[in-house]
């Protein structure tokens, strides 16, 4: 789900930096040529963030996979895994799941509002992507419930922390 975040925020990026590098809107300070719409510090701030966003859900995902599978892997050959490495992977799966399709979703929906009324066409990909990427923040356990997990196992470590417990 966190990698697959960070690919459809990365394509609804893609539609934007594309249209924002073609699309011409206002005049240079020569009068005479127009300015692309990239050019626009406000259009810079609004897209540079979420292009970074999804670099880093992509990998990010990439590494929870990672961690996923080597402990699937001990489970299947019957070596044991920690309580605390479960505790670990459930939290932070719970928290990335719930904070990357937030961010994803509302991105996709930033990136069409920064394509101006062409967001809206057909044509951008940008309304399917959104309509069909929209169900990702509540499939797989509410974003209103996966955080209260993690603060959950956060206070422990919290608790294990002020006992001067190893963590």
């Amino acid at each position: 789900i966190v990698n697959e975040a960070g690919k459809n925020l990365s394509m609804a990026c893609t539609v934007v930096t594309r249209y924002s590098a073609v699309r011409r809107q206002g005049y240079n300070e020569d009068g005479k040529t127009e300015s692309q719409v990239l050019d626009y510090k406000q259009q810079q701030h609004r897209i540079f963030p979420l292009i970074a966003a999804s670099y880093c859900f992509f990998f990010t995902g990439k590494k929870l996979l990672e961690k996923l599978f080597s402990i699937e892997s001990r489970v299947v050959a019957n070596e044991s895994v920690t309580k605390a490495e479960m505790g670990d992977i459930h939290a932070s799966s719970s928290a990335l799941k719930s904070f990357t399709t937030t961010v994803a979703a509302d991105g996709i929906e930033d990136c069409r509002k920064a394509c101006g009324g062409h967001g809206f066409l057909a044509s951008s990909g940008l309304p399917e992507l959104l309509t069909t990427y929209l169900q990702n923040p509540t499939v797989e356990g509410d974003n209103h419930m996966l955080p209260q997990q993690v603060v959950k196992v956060l206070l422990k470590v919290v608790q294990a922390v002020e006992s001067n417990e190893d963590v």
